[in-house]
């Protein structure tokens, strides 16, 4: 009888410690995984403040002198690249055009300019494949474009210097063609990418056909031009153009625009001589993160820096907190160069799984403890 009760009290014992031994190492990976889950829990999303480059971009008509705005389909003289076309890129290329573009850091004043004048250097090569290019400036010489001026004002044509008939690269000059009338396209462009909304009830009115940048209306205020001297400043509210076909727009500055009539200084504005400068000042706002923003994410941050410590330790207590993400939207008095867009992007709260996260990781150690507490209950019933 002594034996019976002496195995069974043993066999008691056995079953105690391998309780123990299970509810020890499911307590252990409750702890190891809750806290792998808090580490590569991923902090709020900081608001983002935009930076890029911006430059006055333009179409003369008459002329037919161009450089087109950043991601136009056509890249022969375009923003960035600091060239010129002339006559529609047909007479050639100015690769060294005089522009003065800016860095753009978030929100303020900034002035970008550029020369009326220059020299062509090349011969443009989609003029050659489309069989428009007329770099050869005289056929019986073969006389070539190169070192010809350009003007925003009027091109130049190949005569001789001498009043002979023969045109030899000895009596060459280059004289001025007919006057061009005023800026099919004027504008500045940036690479900054921003999106539109153009209606719908969902919309806001205030974020209605205006640039978004991060969920935040961006506007331009205090716009003036000055064309060798003569300043132009906004005579409406600042347009702005975009391109509702495409996946992607860029903020760009509409100034003149003759084709859509959607023009934010006098339409007439234009040079009227060959040599001087064009320079445009304006005030951009929306494109900087707001401070308190910056502050949340910050503190989201280090909180989650705090709690990935704090899990490290099994005896140590947990705690949870949940922050949030605002940003805040302007309004501004704008208007754009068409009537349809695309949809603009919306300030959006950040996703379940990114609030969840580190709450969800304190309470995988409160799983933990509880687990070794049901132990402790078990193993004292057992007794």
């Amino acid at each position: 009888m002594n034996i019976i009760q002496d195995n069974e009290i043993l066999e008691r014992k056995l079953f105690i410690m391998k309780i123990r031994k299970i509810f020890a190492g499911m307590a252990a990976s409750a702890i190891a995984m809750a806290s792998f889950a808090m580490v590569s829990a991923p902090a709020a999303s900081a608001a983002e403040t935009a930076s890029g480059h911006a430059g006055i971009t333009f179409q003369a008509d008459g002329t037919w002198n161009y450089r087109n705005t950043y991601n136009n389909t056509d890249q022969s003289a375009a923003f960035p690249e600091k060239k010129v076309g002339i006559q529609g890129g047909a007479y050639g290329i100015d690769t060294e055009a005089s522009f003065n573009d800016v860095d753009i850091n978030g929100d303020g004043t900034y002035t970008v300019s550029m020369s009326t004048s220059g020299t062509i250097k090349v011969e443009n090569s989609a003029a050659v494949d489309e069989g428009k290019s007329k770099w050869i400036a005289d056929e019986a010489s073969g006389i070539t474009r190169e070192g010809s001026k350009w003007s925003i004002l009027h091109n130049f044509e190949p005569k001789t210097n001498d009043g002979s008939e023969t045109l030899t690269k000895d009596n060459l000059t280059w004289e001025a063609g007919g006057d061009g009338k005023v800026f099919n396209i004027l504008s500045v462009s940036t690479d900054i990418p921003v999106s539109f909304n153009a209606d719908g009830d969902a919309t806001p009115e205030e974020m209605k056909d205006k640039p978004v940048f991060d969920g935040r209306v961006v506007e331009v205020t205090d716009v003036v031009v000055t064309i060798q001297g003569n300043e132009y400043p906004a005579t409406e509210d600042v347009k702005f153009s975009y391109d509702p076909k495409v996946d992607q727009n860029y903020l760009t500055i509409m100034l003149i625009d003759k084709w859509n009539k959607n023009n934010t200084i006098d339409p007439a504005a234009f040079p009227t001589e060959e040599d001087g400068e064009i320079s445009v000042t304006f005030t951009v706002k929306g494109l900087s993160a707001p401070a308190d923003d910056s502050s949340s994410a910050a503190d989201s941050s280090s909180a989650a820096d705090s709690s990935s410590s704090s899990s490290s330790s099994s005896t140590s207590n947990s705690s949870s907190s949940k922050s949030s993400t605002t940003t805040t939207t302007s309004t501004t008095k704008t208007t754009t160069t068409t009537t349809t867009t695309t949809t603009a992007s919306t300030a959006s709260a950040a996703s379940d799984n990114t609030e969840n996260a580190a709450s969800g990781a304190p309470a995988g150690i409160a799983l933990a403890l509880a687990a070794v507490a049901g132990a402790a209950v078990v193993v004292s019933r057992k007794k």
